[in-house]
């Protein structure tokens, strides 16, 4: 397994054990998982969200089109992290540390997640994670880590394409997949930047995916 899909499926696997769960308040200081405050933006500070493509312009299923990303309506709530700017109409965000081990040796990656305390199967969550390795190809790059997030929970993907960020090319997608629970929709945009993997992903109930979590993927902008 590459470091690229090692992270992905590490972040498949966070996202759907959150799935089903109430949230839950940030561990005390000097327990398992370690959190750090996150900080939301001052309104107005933050940089101007961009966003996926205007409807209509997205490529067939299986494509990957080139698209200039919009700015989204104003609504949610900035957040100003250290490398990136991204809005959520869900509480948050909470920031979690993991050391994980790859092929190219140990790296931690950073989750800031935003749930909805009243439904546990809605997550929103920006993920980080330094690559330990040579990114060759940043197409591929952005392909292996779609594929590791949604192939390790059978999830189909409905849309794909290449959207281009401020100066950055990212991959945005569209999926939906089902357990024993019922059916759910899961999207999300990649990027890659200075040797380090963004992964943006936002679930919920159903196979269309909420206004929420469109704001949220949408948003997304590196500094």
């Amino acid at each position: 397994m590459s470091a690229l899909h090692r992270h992905a499926f590490l972040l498949a696997l966070f996202l759907i054990a959150c799935k089903g769960k109430p949230s839950e308040p940030a561990p005390a200081s000097g327990s398992a998982a370690v959190t750090t405050p996150g900080s939301a933006a001052t309104p107005g500070s933050a940089a101007t969200p961009g966003s996926a493509a205007a409807p209509g312009s997205a490529a067939a299923p299986g494509s990957a089109a080139d698209a200039v990303a919009t700015a989204p309506a104003s609504a949610g709530k900035a957040f100003d992290g250290p490398t990136f700017t991204v809005s959520s109409t869900l509480s948050g965000p909470e920031t979690k540390l993991k050391e994980i081990d790859t092929d190219a040796g140990k790296t931690t990656m950073t989750m800031y997640i935003f749930t909805d305390p009243a439904d546990g199967n809605t997550a929103q969550m920006v993920e980080t994670n330094p690559i330990p390795v040579v990114m060759k190809n940043r197409d591929k790059a952005l392909e292996a880590a779609m594929v590791g997030i949604t192939g390790n929970i059978k999830a189909t993907i409905d849309d794909k394409k290449t959207v281009t960020v401020g100066k950055s090319s990212m991959l945005d997608f569209t999926s939906h997949f089902a357990d024993g629970d019922g059916e759910y929709f899961l999207v999300g945009r990649i990027a890659v930047e200075d040797s380090t993997l963004y992964q943006v992903v936002a679930m919920g109930t159903g196979t269309k995916p909420s206004a929420s979590a469109k704001l949220f993927v949408d948003s997304f902008r590196l500094k």
